[in-house]
This record gives structure tokens, sequence and C-alpha cells, in this order.
């Protein structure tokens, strides 16, 4: 990539992505990027509300506290689970936003994609998001039911465990990492919640006669023959995917990655160190509004996406059509 190429607040999507959407075999990966936009904890902000228990308890004092801040989250989420104040289920709470509206309207876009989604995430608003256009959903439902299709709504929850996992992708969702907000029918997620370095270690565990893998670890590898989207990974988060991602494979994936300008000269060694992991960077410029210009992109992006699928079912229907009326 020349220095002097331009990055743009709003990146074309690439055509291949278009393509594997429309046959149902895009998984959208996200992270706690996307929550964040509205408010929600840093990984590292959930790991010091852990560590304020502590101190608050008055089993450690403030020079310990200070010490223990500048641990990285995993490392100090790990060393908090070791006292008694430390309690899983007050995740849900520590990790509640400041515009839970944002976070759902974001999270809307994401649904009129119509993907598999797979999070890091602990929070539902994926689950809970409506779609952007209620006039534009009910169009689709129409023409699916004149292709004789069937018209998929609510997302379905598949568990790690499940056979199926993501074999057919679309409007399909897994929590990698657990999920803290439960319904009653899900009384033991909290137990699953991947948090501390055991958790992790349990979770993405490769032994060396490969007779023992953790789920994670499992489940990853199986949905990699699929085209993923990585959006709104944090650093932690892609430092974790980046060690599971197979070195070859017939499938591109693809990343996106906001840049500021003054990155513009080293963007092709961004793309040089993610063609090592099979992943394809789709730059952003981030200047103006920082990682909020992913709310700008996935609104665009949606309503691309939406009008695409519907012309498709129309062309699909002229086509059927076209072909009747040859026949008389």
């Amino acid at each position: 990539m020349k220095k002097n190429n331009k990055i743009f607040k709003i990146p074309e999507i690439p055509a291949k992505i278009f393509e594997k959407l429309e046959k149902g075999e895009v998984i959208i990966f996200l992270g706690n990027g996307i929550a964040r936009l509205g408010g929600v904890p840093s990984w590292k902000e959930l790991a010091l509300s852990y560590l304020e228990d502590w101190l608050e308890s008055g089993d450690i004092d403030y020079d310990g506290y200070e010490k223990l801040k500048e641990k990285n989250p995993l490392e100090l989420l790990t060393i908090c689970s070791g006292h008694n104040s430390f309690r899983r289920e007050n995740l849900k709470d520590k990790l509640r936003p400041k515009d839970e509206k944002k976070i759902l309207e974001i999270c809307a876009y994401l649904r009129d994609f119509k993907a598999g989604y797979v999070t890091t995430n602990y929070d539902d608003y994926i689950e809970r998001a409506e779609y952007t256009d209620d006039k534009l959903e009910e169009e689709e439902k129409k023409l699916l039911r004149k292709l004789k299709m069937p018209v998929k709504e609510d997302l379905k929850l598949v568990k790690l465990s499940d056979n199926d996992n993501m074999d057919d992708p679309k409007n399909k969702i897994v929590y990698l990492h657990g999920k803290a907000t439960c319904k009653e029918n899900e009384k033991d997620c909290v137990n699953k919640i991947i948090l501390t370095l055991k958790d992790y270690i349990d979770h993405y565990q490769d032994s060396q006669d490969n007779k023992y893998m953790g789920q994670g670890k499992k489940f990853l590898k199986l949905i990699f023959n699929k085209m993923i989207l990585f959006i709104g990974l944090e650093l932690q988060e892609f430092e974790i995917i980046q060690h599971i991602l197979p070195p070859t494979s017939d499938v591109t994936h693809y990343l996106l990655l906001g840049v500021s300008e003054y990155e513009q000269c080293v963007l092709e060694e961004y793309i040089k160190y993610y063609k090592i992991l099979n992943v394809e960077p789709i730059f952003f410029n981030k200047s103006e509004k920082g990682y909020h210009q992913l709310e700008d992109i996935l609104k665009v992006w949606s309503k691309k996406i939406r009008n695409s699928r519907i012309k498709s079912y129309k062309d699909k229907i002229k086509s059927s059509k076209d072909f009747d009326n040859l026949k008389k």
C-alpha cells in the first residue's frame, strides 16, 4: 500500500464478504470494542473494580492496591479471584453500561447482517437488539416466502458443546467466554464464565498428545473454515485469537482495523503481519472520532448489506417468473 493512499472513514465492504453473507457463511466475531462505545467498562476497568472490592474489605492496604493496579487485566483478575471478596455473580452489575440504548442501536446494525455471531463479551446486547427497519424486515420476509425459503428471525443460542456448532452459522450466536446475563434456563452459565488464568488455560488447553483439547480451542478450530469478520476486538482479545488462528487456510478472514493519519506509513507492515494469520485488515480512519467511527461504518454497511440482500431476492423472483413465461 502506497503511503499516499487515503484511509477512508467509511471503507468499502470487500466483495467476498457480500458473496459469503448471501450464502449464510460469514461469522461476525465481536469483541468488547462494540460495548465500549456505550460505556461498558474495559477489561482493565473490570479487573480494577474487583481489586477495589478487595481494598474495601480491608484485607489489603493502599500500597498493595497501588502495586497490583499495574498488573495486566488477566493477571489482576486471577490474583483477585483468590480473595473471598471476588464474586463472579457480580459480573453483570460490574458491566452495566452508561448508554445501553447506544449499544443496542449499534448491535441492531450488526443484526441486519444476518450472519452468525461469536462473541467474547459476557453481555447479551446482540441477542436483544432489533432490526433497524421493520418495513424492510417485513419486505424481506414476504420475498423469502415467495421464494419458498425459510424465514429465520430470532438468534439461536448455540452452546460450545452442541454437535452442530456453527456448521450453518446464519442467525446463531455463541458466547465464547460465557454469558453473565443468564436466563432461567441458563442458570449454570455464571459458572462457565472465562475470567481468570485457570479458566483460560482450561478453555484453550491443547495437550501435546492431542488427547484433550479445551472447548474454546476446539470450537475455534471448527469455525475457521468459515469466513470470519472480526469487529471491536481489544488487544487482549486478539492476542488470544492469534494463537489459535491456523497459519494456512483456504478462507481469508477480515478485521475492521481503525488507524490514525500518522500510521499511514506503516500500513504495509500491518498488512504483512495479519497475512501471517490469514487475516486481511479493512482499514478505517479513526483520527476524528476514534473507535466511535465504527458506529458510522456499521450503519452504512448494514444498509448496503440489507439492500443487496433484498435486490438478490427480487432478482431471483424475476428470474423465476421469466423462466415460467418462457415455458408457456
